[in-house]
């Protein structure tokens, strides 16, 4: 499990710097100065918004599958022996799986902008 949430740390750490990196650089192309800023950023955006899947897909396998339900059970399991356990996610991960479509929309967006002022 260290390893999984190793993993999964360097993975979101990625993904934040490519969106950073392709925020800044839409940013310094607005006026369209550099068809060669746009297609970056929006590759930028793109490799983000692939992270960020992976990363909800990670966090899916670990919530469900790994070790979080194994581990509460256990825990109760000694005090409780019928515990049920369900897992709900919040609004916040609703709103990040909502938000990859649009990240990676936006990406390809500005690259096509950039291959069209080329």
């Amino acid at each position: 499990a260290l390893v999984f949430r190793g993993f999964w740390t360097m993975l979101i750490i990625l993904a934040i710097v490519a969106s950073v990196t392709g925020g800044f650089l839409l940013v310094c192309a607005v006026p369209f100065i550099s068809h060669k800023l746009y297609k970056a950023g929006g590759a930028s955006l793109i490799t983000a918004a692939c992270l960020f899947l992976v990363l909800v897909g990670l966090y899916i396998l670990w919530k469900e599958l790994i070790d979080v339900r194994q581990y509460i059970l256990q825990e109760r399991g000694r005090t409780c022996p019928g515990a049920h356990l369900e897992t709900q996610y919040g609004w916040s991960f609703i709103v990040a799986v909502a938000g990859i479509p649009l990240m990676l929309l936006s990406g390809l967006l500005f690259y096509c902008i950039g291959r069209h002022i080329e």
